[in-house]
């Protein structure tokens, strides 16, 4: 038995190492003898201890995803590595969807008939399970949105000129989302200025500098991604605020590619607004939500009108409702809200920390992987990252990589990835291929990938 444990383990290392000399005959590269061979896929199926809850990913919890297990030609050993674009949807949420518009579909808040009544509940458990999953003191902070985009527009316009007047300053670091960057520019163009952080090789700020800026500007307003949506880096979220509100700045925390994979607790921030997005966590799209301190949202007119919102109207006033619903005008967006309640359940049955866990660990594994004959950029520990890779080739351009890898059934990202500015003034590269994994993805996806990059890399190199 020992001797062929032994015997195995010696194939799976000379294997390794192939990949190694592969690797170095197609890039160039010094030979490499690092031995990765403890997150190698075989391996872990003998020993099972070196993965945390391995079967699970593998095996139980990829059948929850629908679209992992299609019987479908086009589809069949499809890997999708783009879920900091958007996530999959687990059948719970599917059905829970499904549910509603076949049995008990109508608007909210409008009859005392049974279906409205169980529309409006199920829409308000949703609210209240967002508030649990961020840990809001109260379920009132939760605003339903059209998606992070839309929470940050709508903190924009409302802020404007009740908070942010002429001459403040707005900060931005220069790693943001172009849609933590593009509102702020509308809406307080000709009004308040807005400057952006310069951030470390690792993609973080560096809190002596953070404490400078604030210093030497009249900083009325910090808004920030706690993860980036390139270099993947985990931003020292809590000292940052720390910083801001030394200096009575209000901090708003883009927490798009957080909230799917690392626990997230507002009170313990002490963020004054962040934003999220349903359908980066499992659920549907069309759907976010704005948390924001009750005290000072309760201090903040609404900029938008319509039904749902309005206590009373006359002919020369409006009396609107108190929080949350001052902020949702129209018919909101139910479905979505209850798909979205379908999804958070869906992570606490997994758990964050056993996300964090799995996904800490396959990208660990795809870093190994990727750094003999990438330039990744970001952070070199792991600790440090969501899983979000970014990487480039030298001479190889990343759309011509990602197309030959999209024929080769492998779904990621290439491009500027909606944030122009940080490849601009810190990758130096035009653009960069991003994969981004999710609590379904595993190793052996991991090993296709890198084995198909290898092969495309050499074709275009080639010329063929």
């Amino acid at each position: 038995m020992i001797h062929g444990i032994l015997a195995i383990l010696f194939v799976y290392i000379i294997k390794d190492l192939c990949v190694g000399i592969k690797v170095t005959h197609i890039c160039g590269l010094e030979p490499s003898f690092i031995n990765n061979t403890i997150y190698n896929e075989n391996f872990r199926r003998i020993f099972p201890h070196f993965c945390y809850d391995k079967q699970y990913v593998d095996g139980l919890m990829r059948k929850d995803f629908p679209i992992l297990n299609q019987n479908n030609k086009e589809f069949d050993e499809f890997i999708y590595f783009d879920n900091a674009a958007s996530t999959h949807k687990p059948k719970s949420v599917i059905n829970a969807i499904s549910d509603f518009y076949s049995t008990y579909y109508s608007n909210i808040n409008r009859s005392p008939d049974p279906s409205t009544r169980r529309a409006t509940l199920e829409y308000e458990k949703s609210r209240e399970k967002v508030a649990k999953f961020i840990n809001a003191e109260y379920v009132d902070e939760i605003i339903f949105t059209g998606g992070a985009t839309n929470s940050i527009n709508l903190v924009a316009k409302i802020l404007r000129n009740k908070v942010l007047k002429e001459g403040d300053v707005i900060l931005l670091p220069i790693s943001e989302h172009n849609s933590n960057i593009v509102p702020w520019q509308i809406v307080y163009k000709n009004l308040c200025e807005i400057k952006f952080i310069e951030i470390c090789d690792n993609g973080n700020i560096n809190l002596e500098y953070l404490e400078t800026l604030f210093q030497n500007y009249n900083v009325k307003l910090l808004s920030i991604a706690h993860t980036s949506n390139v270099l993947g880096n985990i931003q020292p979220i809590k000292q940052i605020i720390e910083v801001a509100h030394k200096h009575n700045s209000l901090v708003l925390v883009d927490a798009c590619q957080t909230l799917a994979h690392i626990t997230v607790d507002v009170r313990d921030l002490d963020c004054d607004f962040l934003v999220g997005s349903s359908h980066k966590m499992y659920g549907p799209t069309g759907i976010g939500f704005l948390y924001g301190k009750r005290d000072i949202l309760e201090s903040l007119d609404p900029c938008e009108g319509g039904g749902g919102t309005i206590q009373d109207l006359t002919f020369d006033a409006t009396a609107f409702l108190g929080l949350p619903y001052k902020f949702e005008p129209g018919t909101p967006p139910i479905a979505q809200a209850i798909g979205f309640g379908a999804a958070l359940d869906f992570i606490n049955k997994v758990t964050v920390e056993k996300i964090r866990a799995h996904e800490r660990e396959l990208v660990k594994y795809l870093c190994e992987k990727l750094q003999r004959f990438t330039r990744i950029h970001g952070p070199n520990s792991n600790t440090l990252r969501a899983p979000i890779v970014s990487f480039s080739v030298d001479n190889i351009n990343s759309f011509d990589l990602s197309c030959l890898l999209a024929s080769r059934k492998i779904a990621l990202r290439s491009g500027k990835h909606c944030a122009h500015l940080i490849h601009e003034a810190h990758t130096k590269v035009d653009n960069t291929i991003r994969v981004s994994l999710a609590m379904y993805n595993n190793y052996k996806e991991v090993d296709i990938f890198i084995e198909e990059v290898i092969s495309c890399m050499k074709l275009l190199k080639s010329g063929k």
